[in-house]
């Protein structure tokens, strides 16, 4: 499996090139070739920009104007889709099986542990997804201030927990080569989870809703 690197002018047989900047602060460095838990970290702090957007919108929520139009959708679209279905999965399809070639468990410790807070994510997820379904609006906004309030609190505790009990020791367990083949492998798992150019599609994302709420 070839390493990846996410800038796209880079030539050669080494490096896999993509329009898709999962890591787009690399763009200036020229060709880098990055490692899985590299892409992981900076998926943290994507998650976080839009879990504090999500905190801004309940604040917007609760102001007479509410919060402006297409904001609830796109936020909501960013939690099932990057989070859920790109990055969490991608731990538990790509990392975890390497921890567990490596000797960790998965029926005790961090990867447990982990495992069973994205079950409650996912919980906390449907009922901020259902908050959708309300016919009337102030219904919609209220339900989605509540349960996007405490989505964002979980994620900020859970993203915390993993770095240090997960993501720290998997860089040190998964040797260099391995995580660079890994990163080939999670550029091609967002490909087919959510089609290409996925990352750079919710990276821009944020900037409208940032916009959106000003």
């Amino acid at each position: 499996m070839t390493p990846v690197c996410y800038e796209p002018v880079c030539e050669g047989d080494n490096a896999i090139t993509s329009d898709d900047a999962i890591i787009p602060s690399y763009s200036a460095r020229g060709c880098v070739i990055i490692r899985l838990i590299e892409i992981l970290l900076e998926e943290h702090k994507r998650i976080d920009e839009m879990m504090d957007l999500l905190d801004l919108s309940v604040k917007k929520a609760k102001e007479p104007s509410g919060l402006p139009p297409g904001i609830m959708a796109k936020e909501l679209d960013f939690c099932k889709n990057f989070i859920n279905k790109c990055h969490e999965a991608k731990e538990e399809e790509v990392l975890v099986p390497e921890l567990q070639k490596r000797g960790y468990p998965m029926d005790r410790g961090p990867i447990l542990e982990m495992l069973e807070d994205h079950k409650k994510g996912r919980a906390i997820l449907r009922r901020l997804l259902s908050s959708e379904k309300n016919a009337r609006e102030d219904e919609r906004q209220r339900s989605f201030s509540e349960m996007a309030a405490a989505y964002a609190l979980f994620q900020y505790e859970h993203m915390r927990g993993e770095e240090e009990h997960i993501l720290k020791k998997a860089d040190i367990a998964i040797e260099r080569p391995a995580q660079e083949a890994l990163a080939a492998e999670c550029l091609r798992f967002d490909e087919e989870k959510l089609g290409k150019g996925s990352h750079s599609r919710y990276l821009e994302s944020i900037k409208e809703i940032r916009s959106g709420l000003g």
